[in-house]
């Protein structure tokens, strides 16, 4: 994968600092996940649904 920007440029304009590793993440705060969207994009929301929709049924197994 080509990084698209500087280390830098993405803390600059996210005010978020990047730390390398071997796998990809995106990692939110409590606070951050508490606040409402702002816009919605369905193919995101298509992409990602599914995997939520089975990792929610594999929580409620466990409880």
């Amino acid at each position: 994968m080509q990084q698209p920007v500087t280390d830098k440029e993405f803390k600059n304009f996210t005010d978020c600092a990047v730390k390398k590793s071997n796998e990809n993440a995106l990692i939110f705060t409590t606070e951050d996940m508490e606040k409402p969207f702002i816009s919605f994009n369905e193919g995101m929301w298509n992409f990602f649904e599914p995997e939520l929709q089975k990792r929610l049924y594999e929580m409620e197994k466990i409880f």
